[in-house]
């Protein structure tokens, strides 16, 4: 779900971002990616979206699906920017996270984690949460 409640995103196993608009006009709209996406997260002002893959890691504008930004094969699963949106965590491993420098397009550093990653949350000083199978969470900073 975006930040400010407007949109929510979800991806789909016949190959599409599905976006619905969660105010009164209920829109929808999406785009298509080359093969299934594994995770979607929205970049705090909403603006944009990224989409994970088998075939790496796209920011694509909410407004039309246009490809803004993509990063050859980084990794798929759980994703998650921080609050001011220049940093991106994903999952590259079933149990590793990358963070990811959005304004330099490149790795800040890499992370194990304690089992099999399933979802992550950044906050704005890049403190990294990531819950894995069973009752791991595990808080990187």
């Amino acid at each position: 779900m975006s930040g400010g409640g407007r949109w929510l995103a979800v991806g789909s196993d016949d190959k599409k971002v599905k976006l619905w608009s969660l105010r009164q006009d209920d829109r929808s709209s999406g785009f298509r990616e080359k093969r299934e996406p594994s995770a979607v997260a929205f970049s705090p002002d909403g603006k944009l979206i990224a989409v994970a893959g088998a075939d790496g890691l796209k920011l694509r504008s909410v407004n039309g699906g246009r490809e803004v930004q993509s990063f050859s094969r980084p990794g798929t699963g759980a994703i998650a920017f921080n609050l001011e949106g220049h940093c991106l965590a994903l999952r590259k491993t079933p149990q590793g996270v990358k963070l990811l420098d959005m304004s330099g397009s490149h790795e800040v550093t890499a992370i194990a984690a304690h089992g099999p990653v399933r979802a992550l949350a950044v906050n704005q000083n890049g403190t990294v949460a990531i819950a894995a199978d069973g009752t791991v969470i595990t808080i990187w900073r």
